[in-house]
């Protein structure tokens, strides 16, 4: 059913599956090449690229003829899509832009969401979060892989930062189940950091839980042994031998209920992780 002069918003949806949609549900955007096509121009400046650098992006391996043609096609469907709710698309003989004061991308606001000291809006954030970007998707298209390699690496690490400011609001306030929680929920993210895991144990411990702390302690250390060759940390053991003696719980601390965290496998490897704790 045709909108004709009705002007509607867009939400464009990148953070786990690709979804646009307006007031009156989903849009169906049929090929993957005017979906990466979509969320590529939503997320650069103005809204805004040159057809030679889009053809370049999404078309990199066919003769510059055919990509240029393939790109006219592709954004021709994408404003017939879009046409029925408003100009949202357009397109000159030298660039394609998308207006941005129309479309509403998720990503927008977890970013801002998620660089906040603001419990509320560092939920928000996580909520916002359903799972990497553009996750599962994919193009045979190096360029375009670099790109969303890195965008899926820059906003993840956004999430494990502002799951790791949320954790330290809880435990600050003594809320240890809700601090528990989002730490699980951080060990998702990358269970070989021994930082998240010398964190359960010390909300384990706090909560007076100390066989599911003990519990965590092995299961790095299998992890590590088994992935990565190497032995927990010396910190790492040695909270594990407190809470086994009980002795944990109540030492001095940093601030917010808790010892330093273990150094990453960053720190004691060099291989590739990211540092949260």
């Amino acid at each position: 059913m045709r909108k004709i002069g009705v002007m509607q918003k867009i939400s464009l949806s990148a953070l786990g599956e690709f979804r646009i949609s307006t007031a009156d549900g989903e849009l169906p955007v049929q090929t993957r090449k005017a979906r990466a096509l979509f969320v590529y121009l939503a997320m650069s400046p103005g809204g805004s690229h040159t057809r030679e650098h889009l053809a370049g992006m999404l078309w990199g391996r066919s003769a510059e003829p055919q990509a240029r043609a393939s790109l006219r096609q592709t954004l021709s469907s994408l404003r017939k899509l879009l046409a029925d709710y408003g100009n949202f698309l357009s397109a000159d003989a030298e660039r394609a832009t998308l207006d941005l004061q129309q479309v509403d991308i998720d990503l927008n606001r977890f970013t801002r969401l998620a660089q906040s000291d603001d419990a509320g809006e560092l939920e928000q954030a996580m909520q916002l979060y359903r799972g990497d970007f553009l996750q599962g998707f994919g193009l045979p298209e190096e360029a375009f892989e670099e790109w969303l390699l890195f965008q899926r690496g820059h906003h993840r690490e956004l999430a494990m930062q502002a799951l790791t400011r949320l954790i330290d609001q809880y435990t600050e306030r003594g809320e240890y189940v809700a601090a528990l929680e989002q730490a699980r929920r951080l060990l998702t993210f990358d269970a070989l950091q021994e930082g998240i895991h010398q964190r359960l144990m010390q909300i384990y411990d706090r909560l007076g839980r100390r066989e599911h702390a003990l519990r965590q302690y092995r299961e790095c250390k299998a992890l590590l042994e088994t992935e990565l060759q190497v032995s927990p940390s010396t910190e790492l053991t040695r909270l594990y031998e407190s809470i086994k003696s009980g002795h944990a719980a109540g030492k001095a601390d940093n601030g917010s209920g808790f010892e330093q965290a273990a150094p990453t496998m960053q720190q004691r490897s060099g291989k590739p992780g990211i540092a949260v704790l």
